[in-house]
């Protein structure tokens, strides 16, 4: 272990004698991860592999779990083909992976809230067009969502006088911001 930033000495915890150890680091993986992190590097180190971009999970000193994502490069000696180093570049992404988390709790949530309702939930985008259409439309007229997707409600086949009124509300929408009934 040639070099490391501080910013990865202070995520860890380790100091960078801590850090000459290499076992060390394997044991730093988080136990889940190990085998397919070590496998990755494997790779790279054998030559099955020009590089790897992996993102895993640390256990930092005092015990927390970080999210990082490694670039791991070799340096292979020209003559004999040989890896002679190993250079890797980490990045701390647990506030990126923490925030997909929660938007993915979030989602399922809103889509779970708005597949269980019994109204008929809807989205256009500014050409008039469906961007979603909930299944609660079943029990109204004999279509599937699926068939409203992409199309405006003129291509769906309603007729004509509300064609022109959800044109008029939808665009009244995009127009001013405000919201319709």
């Amino acid at each position: 272990v040639e070099s490391i930033t501080d910013d990865f000495l202070g995520i860890s915890g380790y100091t960078l004698d801590e850090l000459q150890d290499t076992s060390l680091w394997y044991r730093m993986a988080y136990p889940g991860d190990y085998e397919h992190l070590r496998g990755l590097i494997s790779e790279v180190v054998m030559g099955e592999k020009r590089e790897a971009d992996i993102e895993t999970r640390w256990v930092t000193k005092n015990g927390e779990v970080r999210w990082v994502h490694i670039f791991c490069k070799p340096c292979v000696d020209e003559v004999t083909g040989e890896v002679t180093e190993l250079y890797l570049v980490g990045n701390d992404i647990t506030e990126r992976k923490n925030a997909e988390r929660a938007l993915r709790e979030s989602e399922e949530k809103y889509r779970i809230l708005v597949e269980s309702s019994p109204d008929i939930i809807m989205r256009f985008d500014r050409d008039c067009r469906y961007n979603y259409v909930s299944s609660s439309v079943k029990k109204i007229i004999e279509l599937e969502p699926e068939d409203f997707m992409g199309r405006t409600p003129r291509e769906v086949g309603f007729p004509e006088e509300r064609d022109g009124f959800w044109e008029e509300k939808i665009r009244e929408v995009f127009g001013t911001g405000r919201m319709v009934e």
